[in-house]
């Protein structure tokens, strides 16, 4: 309210008086606001709660790499293991340098799908990329146009 004060004593043309709301509404209005954000706040934090994961990422360090697996659905375990073992054997490539390369066949929003498991496996786009990672062929970087 006292932010509400500071603002009604600028310009008497803007305050919410002069457009017909009295002070009793503004705190009704204030207080009924808080309370619900209050409960959402408490709502989300419920939701959050219950959605937590029940696996925690496991991470393994070989003597060069960091290596992150999660226990959950198979598929994205052998996604997982493939992209691990592809980036084992070709030098740690960064996700992007993957994603952005001329001979991966796949672009970032497909990548990151197929990493999270929901781009199919029947498609052309997770074929072609698993292919490309079991041949264990390095990122070509895309040609940059001027």
């Amino acid at each position: 309210m006292d932010i509400i004060e500071r603002l009604e004593t600028r310009d008497p043309l803007l305050s919410l008086e002069h457009h017909g709301l009295s002070r009793s509404q503004m705190l009704e209005v204030l207080q009924t606001y808080s309370t619900w954000a209050i409960d959402m706040y408490a709502f989300e934090s419920k939701i959050k709660e219950e959605k937590q994961p029940e696996s925690v990422p496991v991470t393994e360090k070989t003597a060069t790499h960091e290596v992150t697996t999660f226990d959950t659905d198979p598929e994205v375990e052998r996604r997982n293991a493939l992209l691990n073992d592809y980036k084992v054997a070709t030098g740690n490539p960064a996700n992007q340098r993957l994603y952005q390369a001329r001979n991966s066949g796949i672009h970032k929003p497909q990548f990151y799908k197929w990493l999270k498991g929901t781009l199919p496996s029947t498609s052309e786009t997770a074929l072609n990329f698993e292919r490309f990672l079991r041949e264990k062929r390095p990122p070509i970087a895309r040609t940059k146009r001027s």
